[in-house]
């Protein structure tokens, strides 16, 4: 049996929904579409979806890996998955995995997210200067920090948006919005109101940011 990555875009018409119902709705779309992946005990389809989304925000790489139980071409199984999804939701792009590859989860190494807004660029200045740059989280009663230099690996201040990419560390992944309001001194309340939209995403296996 084979694994079929699909790429699909989340777009404005999701916002608000969690992560669990994202992934519920391509469940029951390849049910609809009746595609041969592998089922479980209770006859429904089986699949890995990649890191959790936030929900206020949108994006163009939400990627779930399918097991296929029965010979299907990309194109196909693309056609029949996006006949079902509800709006909102589109198909972008499907890859073959090679045998023994690793979950979507697994390999994702660095997030890239567009944040509209205008934003001083002296602020990234001064931040990509730094050789530190703590963010103290309050989990569960207890205080962590992380450093921000070591997460994000770049943060660009552009026409009307920030571009930022989000390095996965074992010690915490920061949130966008936990970026813009420690950099640019953003109040969190409204850091969380900004638009925010994963664009891309750097696997294990691959050079590149990849969208």
């Amino acid at each position: 049996m084979s694994v079929l990555r699909v790429r699909l875009a989340r777009g404005p018409a999701l916002a608000g929904m969690p992560f669990k119902d994202f992934v519920e709705r391509v469940r029951s779309a390849a049910a609809r579409a009746a595609l041969p992946v592998a089922r479980t005990r209770h006859g429904v389809p089986r699949l890995q979806a990649g890191p959790h989304l936030a929900p206020a925000h949108t994006s163009q790489c939400e990627y779930v890996d399918f097991e296929l139980v029965e010979p299907i071409t990309g194109t196909a199984f693309m056609a029949r998955l996006a006949a079902e999804l509800p709006a909102g939701l589109e198909v972008r792009s499907a890859r073959r995995l090679p045998p023994g590859a690793r979950s979507v989860k697994a390999v994702a190494r660095t997030f890239r997210y567009r944040v509209a807004g205008v934003f001083p660029p002296e602020k990234a200045e001064r931040f990509c200067r730094a050789d530190t740059w703590p963010l103290v989280r309050l989990r569960k009663g207890q205080k962590r920090t992380l450093d921000l230099r070591r997460s994000v690996s770049k943060l660009e201040v552009g026409p009307g948006e920030v571009i930022m990419d989000i390095e996965v560390r074992a010690e915490g992944t920061p949130k966008p919005e936990e970026v813009i309001a420690s950099v640019f001194g953003t109040p969190p309340e409204d850091a969380l109101l900004l638009k925010m939209e994963r664009h891309g995403v750097r696997f294990a296996d691959s050079p590149a940011t990849r969208t």
